[in-house]
């Protein structure tokens, strides 16, 4: 990995996603790129006199929040402010920057399911995004929890894996609903926890967790990545599992 783009609105949970992403970005060694957008709809609902105005408020912020990230977890920070909208900006941004993961705040479901940027990167096709829930801390080896709509051959295939579990490491098998031998090859089946995300997940199988142990999705539609969480995640009192969602 060489470069980890973090889009920000400033807010508690941004603030807590950017120094996740600081964290991950420490123990892999790559480069953080902040990004904050903003829109005219901003300047008006924020009382000021003029886009300059605004710009240099946010600005303010965004020197504030590159300069904590690099004095405490010592990782190179770039800082983008621009005008316009998330859902457009970000995938823009992320492609001319060869950016490796895409990492986003959610505070809810309903923002991951429904939430417009959210669903227009999805639909983008970006190849990884990383939605840090308000409660995530950064663990290093915490493990990281497979789940696939079709078993085959895609942990073996997806070229940011392998640098991943260097950071997190790997965790135990989770199966609820498929035998390991139904999971392809022996040297995946000994080194991740693999699930199926086709059938409903309840609050038990979600307590087979560790704590702050990375959640990765594969799916090729949005629609299913949206149902995919809602099954890891069922309510706020699991908001603390990171979701890395992988193009299959």
């Amino acid at each position: 990995m060489k470069n980890i783009l973090v889009a920000t609105d400033f807010s508690d949970n941004a603030r807590n996603s950017a120094i996740y992403a600081a964290r991950l970005a420490c123990c892999a060694g790559c480069r953080l790129i902040l990004l904050h957008t903003y829109s005219m709809a901003d300047v008006v609902a924020e009382n000021e006199d003029s886009k300059p105005c605004i710009e240099k408020r946010r600005q303010a912020k965004m020197d504030e929040l590159a300069h904590e990230l690099h004095d405490h977890y010592g990782v190179s920070v770039t800082r983008l402010l621009k005008p316009g909208f998330s859902a457009d900006e970000i995938p823009s941004l992320a492609r001319r920057v060869k950016a490796d993961v895409v990492v986003l705040a959610f505070s809810s479901l309903q923002q991951l399911q429904s939430g417009e940027t959210t669903t227009t990167l999805l639909a983008t096709g970006m190849p990884a995004l990383l939605f840090v829930p308000p409660l995530a801390v950064f663990t290093q080896a915490a493990g990281m929890a497979f789940g696939q709509e079709q078993y085959g051959t895609r942990i073996a295939e997806n070229s940011l894996l392998p640098k991943l579990k260097k950071v997190y490491g790997t965790g135990s098998f989770l199966q609820p609903h498929q035998p390991i031998a139904a999971v392809g090859e022996s040297s995946i089946r000994n080194d991740v926890a693999i699930v199926s995300t086709a059938a409903p997940v309840k609050n038990p199988f979600i307590a087979q967790l560790q704590p702050h142990q990375l959640l990765v999705l594969f799916a090729v539609a949005a629609t299913s990545i949206g149902s995919g969480a809602m099954d890891f995640l069922s309510d706020e009192s699991n908001l603390s599992h990171p979701i890395l969602v992988l193009r299959g």
